[in-house]
């Protein structure tokens, strides 16, 4: 999403003036102009935001105050152990969140009915030294929560990707994708599958996508506070903005010419955001491959075997990739690694 970088236009209008192999110097049928041959990119690089705005590096934000969506289904309640394991290691208050919604002569049944298996699972919670408050609201959750992490100052919120329909509610513009548009706090989305079956929560291996924006940056404190309380390797990965050769009718010479000069700027950006990190003991990858940010992404951390991707909701062309078809869309819809997501917008809700 966003503004197509330096390299992509430039091939995109050396693609046109090659058009249907009539070559350069040709009529543009719409115009009768002649085309000519763009100018060559002698400076065409792939370039990170200044090192001097980059103040996201050496940062660390710590995640004391937790909340967890359940709505009394299989599906959300997948969502649990993440909360227990990421709670019981780092000593965070737990808040367990639910909505009830529905006809008036109904309410109170189905009040009551939740209100029950909110507190099975507080007691089963204390049972394994874990204390956590209920809250039950009416409406929708996506609204409650907004409420909840201003009353309480909430710092992480934690939901599965499936409720109680069982339908991704990523796609169908459900919890997940209201809960981007309405807060500021970070949201893990656990992956669910249809079956119900979740794997057992870990974090030895995280994936942090980043593309040399500062908005990308903004997820390091994050992944760095992670990483050294569950001693995780991170895997920094950077997917180059210039296609493959045969993506375009320009000179594949030209095109790997431009590839190989971006790839280099990049490893160059990825060090410098490694040893920032190593610095403090973290073990880090960094990892330079594909050309279409959201496929590589989801095929890194499926290669990689990474328990989690952490990654901005708004990345390299200032546009919040919030709508349908985004980049953050993609990765939480193709994966089925769960998804540590930062909403990122102009100005705070």
């Amino acid at each position: 999403m966003g503004a197509p970088s330096a390299a992509l236009d430039y091939l995109g209008r050396l693609d046109a003036s090659n058009l249907a192999g009539f070559g350069f110097g040709q009529l543009n049928p719409a115009s009768g102009a002649v085309t000519a041959k763009p100018d060559s990119p002698d400076d065409l690089r792939w370039e990170p935001a200044p090192i001097a705005e980059s103040k996201w590096r050496r940062q660390e934000f710590n995640l004391d105050k937790v909340a967890i969506l359940l709505d009394g289904s299989d599906y959300a309640a997948q969502a649990l152990p993440w909360a227990k394991m990421y709670c019981q290691k780092t000593g965070a208050h737990l808040t367990i969140l639910s909505s009830i919604k529905g006809d008036l002569d109904e309410f109170e049944e189905k009040f009551e009915e939740r209100k029950k298996y909110l507190e099975d699972v507080q007691n089963k919670l204390r049972t394994e030294d874990l204390d956590a408050d209920i809250v039950l609201r009416s409406g929708f959750i996506a609204d409650a929560t907004q409420l909840l992490v201003h009353e309480k100052q909430i710092d992480l919120v934690i939901t599965s990707t499936r409720g109680k329909s069982g339908k991704l509610n990523w796609t169908s513009g459900g919890v997940s994708q209201k809960l981007i548009q309405k807060i500021n706090q970070p949201i893990l989305l656990v992956q669910t599958s249809e079956e119900g079956n979740a794997t057992p929560p870990k974090l030895e291996r995280i994936l942090v996508p980043l593309d040399g924006s500062i908005f990308s940056e903004r997820v390091l404190p994050y992944a760095r506070s992670l990483a050294q309380i569950f001693d995780a390797e991170l895997i920094l990965l950077t997917v180059p903005a210039v296609p493959e050769p045969e993506d375009y009718s320009a000179p594949s010479e030209l095109i790997e010419d431009i590839r190989r000069k971006a790839e280099m700027e990049i490893e160059n950006f990825l060090d410098a955001v490694a040893r920032s990190l190593s610095e403090s003991g973290i073990r880090v990858r960094t990892i330079v491959a594909g050309t279409l940010p959201a496929r590589t992404i989801v095929n890194v951390g499926r290669d990689e075997n990474v328990d989690l991707i952490m990654s901005t909701s708004r990345g390299r062309g200032g546009f919040e990739l919030l709508m349908l078809g985004s980049e953050a869309q993609r990765i939480v819809e193709q994966s089925e690694k769960n998804v540590f997501m930062i909403p990122i917008r102009d100005r705070p809700l």
